[in-house]
């Protein structure tokens, strides 16, 4: 059974009845719950004596949503827990869970990665981007986690200092008084000629976006991974970011830049220096690196961990 979370970051509630239901029809061995933030979830399995697997990708903010009860039944209950990075499987290991925990890493599809390079000059050409001008590009919800008006703030500090650039910023949350607040505050600070909102892009026309990026500026405060890094650095794009966690199991050297400090004026040294192509940056490796993650290379470590915990 999947609890999964929705595009926006909120969960849908499974309520009891219908949890009665999946039960009773399936007579499932194994639930496998994909969030820490169902604990009702969870709690049902345990009444019931069902075996779970709990899929965790959240870090410490997201417990706030969770109760001292469902915290303790979230470390002691579960059979295994998968976490999606050693950054996620730490904020477990703080609560308290010891043991039968497993890290596998998310993956992609290499080979739906859409590439069109005239598809690419065309969204240029709509969006008045000049071939020469350095294109930074984000992907995610307008939301204070993604943390937005942080990338306007950058923006207009490369802008200030009159670097050739344009700002990307892929996703939305529909009627988000935050995202509205950041596109009045690119007006504000007269840069909004230099950064595009595309709102919510999927399929080909996502990767056409991001394969039209020069590089990645990832402004999240947390992240327990980033799928989006690994599709920038297989397409051959650097990457920069604060150090909002998981990141920094993705980065190498000749990566990008991880910059440790939360002050503005630090990364966008490291923008600079990607620019000016002062940073050590190799596309080959980037494609290299992000291939390790791709859904072929980490099947197998799927199938290990549930075969030694389920299968005789």
């Amino acid at each position: 059974i999947f609890a999964q979370k929705t595009l926006s970051g909120f969960r849908f509630v499974l309520n009891s009845s219908f949890l009665e239901y999946v039960h009773r029809r399936t007579k499932s061995d194994v639930w496998y719950i994909n969030t820490i933030i169902q604990p009702h979830i969870i709690d049902y399995a345990k009444k019931h004596n069902i075996a779970c697997i709990v899929h965790s990708h959240e870090l410490e903010q997201m417990l706030v949503t969770l109760t001292l009860e469902n915290i303790h039944q979230l470390v002691s209950y579960p059979k295994l827990i998968i976490a999606n990075s050693e950054t996620s499987a730490k904020v477990l290991k703080i609560l308290g869970r010891e043991n039968d925990m497993e890290v596998c890493f998310p993956s992609f599809e290499s080979g739906k990665i859409f590439k069109d390079s005239t598809r690419v000059k065309e969204i240029r050409k709509v969006l008045g981007i000049n071939e020469s001008t350095f294109v930074w590009i984000m992907s995610g919800t307008t939301d204070p986690n993604k943390n937005p008006a942080r990338f306007v703030e950058i923006a207009n500090e490369l802008l200030k200092k009159h670097y050739d650039c344009h700002f990307i910023w892929i996703g939305d949350n529909p009627n988000n008084g935050l995202g509205a607040f950041v596109k009045k505050y690119s007006t504000f600070l007269g840069i909004d000629k230099q950064i595009t909102w595309t709102g919510f892009l999927s399929g080909n026309e996502y990767y056409s976006y991001l394969n039209l990026a020069d590089g990645l500026l990832l402004t999240s405060m947390k992240e327990s991974f980033s799928l989006v890094a690994i599709e920038a650095l297989y397409l051959g794009k650097p990457v920069v970011s604060f150090n909002c966690g998981g990141i920094k199991e993705i980065m190498a050297e000749g990566l990008g830049h991880v910059v440790d400090s939360w002050n503005v004026s630090d990364i966008t040294k490291a923008l600079i220096q990607v620019m000016q192509n002062k940073s050590n940056y190799n596309p080959v490796l980037a494609k290299s690196h992000a291939e390790k993650f791709d859904i072929d290379n980490q099947i197998g470590k799927w199938h290990e961990v549930l075969s030694d915990y389920f299968l005789e």
